[in-house]
Parts: C-alpha cells; structure tokens; sequence
C-alpha cells in the first residue's frame, strides 16, 4: 500500500511546486501489533519550466519529518530544483505501533525552509493511515446449552495464528477459566454440578462467557 499526502509551498513561485509525502507499508507484524513503512518527502517543479529553485548552502536550508509527536528526520542539506527533478528532501523507514484497537491513524507533518525567494518553505500536515490490524478473535460455541455436569466445546476463530487466548465462564458467584496455547483453538467449557447452588427459585441461568 502507497498513499501520497500533498502540502503546499510559500515564495514568490509557491503555485509552481508540488510538494508531497509518500508513505508505503512495506510490511505488518501482529504479533507485536505494529507496521514497517517507508517515508519520503519530495518537492517538484510542476510546469516544465528547468531554471528553478536551488540553495546549494546546506546551512541555509533545513528539514523535519515528524510523526506523532516524534521528530524521525531533523537536517539541514543543498536543496536543488532545477531541471524538474523530485527533490527528495527526507527519507525515513521503521515501525510504527498501533493502537490497542488494531488502527493506526497519527498526525504526519513533514515541512522545509530555503533561502530562495521563488522557494522559500513548505509543509504537509496530514494524518498517516494504515491497515488496521486485526484485534479481536471470536468465539462460537457446539450448544448453546449445558446440563450442570456436562460440557459444551468452544472454539476460537484466532485473529492471529500466534495468539493465545483465555476463555473465562460464570454463573452467578462460580466461575472457571482456562488459558489457551497459541495454535489451541478448542476447549471444553464445563458445569459442574456443585455450581446448582445458585440456582435458588429458578430452574435455569445463565452462563457468561468472555
């Protein structure tokens, strides 16, 4: 996945420069709950015209690429225009956590500043997206019904093969619990008779599951 965010740019020529960042997902790890992208910044001439902005004094000229709060790119460098080349100002690949949601969605800003007058800054503020990550495994039960003394199979449909999941049951003040190794998917969820204690003037309840 590849998604530009465009800025724009001041000076006396600003109109005439695209100015963009590209962020691609090279790669999701949920395990760890977390995406591997790459980020560049770039700045174009976009009318043709060759003769365009440069500042070959790197102290003149600086760059910042900031995501969510983190400065990933800080520096000055020559900054060069001409003859219509995407000049790129910032490069910057790694991972990035998600949220405990699965989502990732954090503010991205991207800005420079050149001693030219036809280019003299500019800045993308944006939001930087990625697939979410899937969370949340579910549950689906063989009956949902039990007989104190007997079992009902519960299986999970893992979100992640590496998973681990733990499967909790209630009645009333009884409760049971059991952990499940990543690759485990089933398990018996049991009612033991000695749990009738809680049913005082009823003759059914019901069981929680989480």
């Amino acid at each position: 996945m590849s998604i530009n965010y465009y800025g724009s740019c001041t000076g006396s020529s600003a109109s005439k420069y695209n100015l963009w960042v590209n962020v691609t997902q090279n790669s999701q790890d949920a395990n760890n709950n977390q995406s591997n992208v790459t980020i560049k910044f770039y700045v174009k001439r976009n009318d043709g015209y060759t003769d365009s902005a440069y500042n070959l004094n790197e102290t003149e000229n600086s760059v910042k690429l900031t995501v969510n709060g983190n400065v990933l790119v800080s520096k000055n460098m020559e900054m060069y225009t001409r003859n219509c080349v995407s000049l790129l100002l910032a490069s910057w690949t790694g991972n990035i956590a998600h949220g405990d949601d699965g989502k990732l969605s954090v503010p991205l800003k991207a800005e420079f500043i050149m001693k030219n007058k036809g280019l003299s800054s500019g800045t993308v503020s944006s939001t930087l997206t990625c697939t979410t990550i899937q969370r949340k495994s579910t549950l689906s039960f063989s009956s949902l019904t039990i007989n104190p003394g007997g079992a009902v199979t519960a299986t999970v449909t893992a979100a992640n093969s590496a998973f681990t999941h733990s499967i909790s049951w209630s009645v009333g003040n009884k409760s049971s619990s059991v952990s499940l190794t990543a690759g485990v998917l089933t398990s018996q969820i049991t009612i033991p008779k000695d749990w009738l204690s809680v049913l005082t003037n009823a003759n059914t309840a019901t069981v929680s599951v989480t």
